[in-house]
């Protein structure tokens, strides 16, 4: 039974690292997976996280909630924000991940295609609507807001 919570996970990680143009890469491309999702994780409510993460892999949960904590935090209000908190959730690594506005944002619409291939069309509407206004886009074009 594990084999397969493996196997899925493994799925998800190679098309995040076909996304990213990082196929021989699976350690940068699960840590530039954990670094989006645990901002987009910051965007959303509790409820809305746990609606997310019921349509992910197992083992791709555990990436989602390690570290969560569910106080009050401040919230992202724009892209610039956005783009701080991707930098910040890996210190030691988030410069060379999300090093520039572009990256950045290229990164976080590669695991958001992946995300929207794995997840039902009703939660997205419903994590886009948690978003703030500047930031929607995100779940809608092919391409960096």
């Amino acid at each position: 039974m594990f084999e397969q919570y493996e196997a899925d996970a493994n799925k998800f990680v190679s098309e995040v690292s076909h996304e990213l143009g990082n196929e021989g890469n699976h350690q940068v491309s699960i840590r530039i997976l954990t670094s989006v999702l645990h901002t987009i994780r910051d965007l959303l409510t509790v409820e809305g996280s746990l609606h997310l993460i019921s349509q992910l892999p197992l083992l791709i949960k555990g990436i989602y909630v390690s570290g969560w904590h569910l106080g009050a935090k401040e919230k992202i209000k724009d892209k610039d924000q956005l783009i701080e908190q991707l930098l910040l959730q890996n210190t030691r690594t988030g410069p060379t991940d999300f090093g520039t506005d572009e990256k950045a944002l290229n990164n976080l619409m590669a695991i958001i295609r992946v995300l929207q291939r794995h997840v039902s069309p009703g939660e997205i509407s419903d994590i886009k609507a948690q978003f703030p206004l500047e930031l929607k886009s995100l779940w809608t074009s092919g391409a960096p807001a």
